[in-house]
């Protein structure tokens, strides 16, 4: 079994007017972009990475294309791994029923992810789209850069998230790269923090010896 069967690259799920669309989007709101953090895979410390995103106000234009071709994107997923054979692709279908966030992410020249995963409770799959080619550098890679997926403008990946995916953005050396993204999710983001609330008081209500809880060293 070779694990890059799991993964799904659509060339062309957006066109090259929905991309540069996208693109305008987040040059009239780069004032209002952020940095973000993760783990990175390889030492276990918070690394801030190094491009800006913005998230996209819902029920916009540029919300609805992203919406829409994530949606197909799952689909065709499924299908894709239909064809294996293998997996339990009903189930699957049914815990990607929401998006975290739709975003719109630059990378400058210099900027990189480290290597690190999109894995969290309730986080099944991550969809990514590449909304341009004029940059050099800013490949996509899995498994502590064993792998190199090379994508275009408008093509677009999609992935299990969880612990096992280890991916990065190396650094860009010429020009900007954008993309866009979302991580996929079987609960709304209204109802993870009640459910996190519940999970820590849960644990801590437990008692010692609980037949139910069982702490591994």
């Amino acid at each position: 079994m070779n694990l890059l069967d799991l993964i799904l690259i659509s060339k062309e799920a957006l066109t090259i007017d929905q991309c540069d669309m996208l693109i305008e989007e987040f040059k009239q709101r780069e004032f209002d972009s952020e940095k973000e953090s993760s783990l990175n895979s390889q030492t276990g410390l918070l690394e801030e990475a190094s491009y800006k995103t913005i998230s996209l106000r819902p029920n916009t234009e540029c919300f609805k294309i992203l919406h829409s071709a994530t949606g197909k994107m799952i689909t065709s997923w499924m299908r894709h791994l239909e064809e294996h054979d293998m997996y339990n692709t009903k189930l699957l279908k049914q815990s990607l029923k929401y998006s975290h966030d739709y975003r719109i992410l630059k990378y400058s020249s210099g900027s990189k992810i480290h290597p690190h995963t999109d894995w969290d409770l309730f986080t099944i799959g991550s969809c990514s789209f590449i909304l341009n080619n004029e940059f050099k550098g800013g490949d996509f890679y899995f498994f502590n850069g064993k792998n190199k997926i090379s994508l275009n403008k408008g093509d677009a990946i999609i992935w299990p998230a969880d612990c096992f995916w280890v991916h990065e953005v190396k650094e860009v050396i010429e020009g900007e790269r954008y993309c866009a993204n979302s991580f996929l999710t079987c609960l709304p983001d209204d109802y993870v923090d009640e459910v996190f609330e519940k999970i820590n008081r849960d644990m801590s209500d437990r008692e010692e010896g609980s037949p139910y809880l069982h702490e591994l060293n």
